[in-house]
């Protein structure tokens, strides 16, 4: 069943069905392993990002806002939500997960396929800065 989110940091996922929220997809130049996106979320509001990694690559994701007001969660391939107001339905990454006010991350990726960054405000409005890097090999 759908939860309400925690008041400060509002998150969600990209899902298939029709009028669910999308995702901005981060894709790297050709011949670069890292890259940087910015964006502003007013309250109440997020910006859901996709990335797809192997399972043992080395991911390192930062959010971070000149009011150090922006954090993030992000959740494993198979992740899913309907619409903006929806909770989510899936795994968060440990230490990056819904209502932890992460603002970095960094470890091997458990799994391979598509996972979200989902970026909200803890207060107020924010602008801010992702940075997200993969390396290594991966696992097959």
């Amino acid at each position: 069943m759908m939860r309400a989110f925690a008041a400060g940091l509002v998150l969600a996922l990209s899902a298939a069905s029709a009028g669910a929220e999308q995702a901005h997809e981060i894709r790297f130049a050709p011949g670069s392993n890292s890259a940087t996106v910015s964006g502003a979320v007013v309250r109440g509001t997020r910006d859901v990002y996709a990335f797809s990694a192997r399972k043992g690559q080395m991911a390192n994701i930062e959010v971070s806002a000149v009011e150090s007001n922006a954090a993030m969660s992000v959740w494993r391939p198979g992740a899913r939500l309907g619409s903006p107001e929806e909770d989510i339905q899936g795994k968060t990454l440990p230490g990056a997960g819904e209502g932890q006010d992460a603002q970095r991350w960094s470890g091997a990726l458990p799994e391979t396929g598509r996972y979200l960054i989902v970026v909200g405000p803890t207060r107020g409005n924010a602008t801010y800065k992702l940075r997200l890097r993969i390396t290594g090999h991966s696992s097959k």
